[in-house]
């Protein structure tokens, strides 16, 4: 699972996570060695080579598009 990791205030996104996920409310749960190897991924986040993009809107200017009437 690809998932969002927030580290020093920067988040890492890393793919192939083994993930626990709550089937009430998502919440995503990680083993103690998993999140010792996010963290350690996270870490030398300025050394990995693959990067995405993805479309970032705000959320002040989202409120006054379409507002009904």
């Amino acid at each position: 699972m690809r998932i969002a990791f927030p580290y020093m205030g920067e988040t890492t996104y890393i793919d192939g996570v083994p993930v626990w996920v709550c089937n009430k409310c998502a919440e995503q749960y990680f083993d103690g060695p998993v999140y010792e190897r996010l963290e350690a991924i996270a870490k030398r986040r300025n050394s990995l080579r693959k990067t995405i993009t993805f479309p970032l809107g705000r959320y002040t200017a989202a409120a006054h598009i379409n507002r009904p009437a």
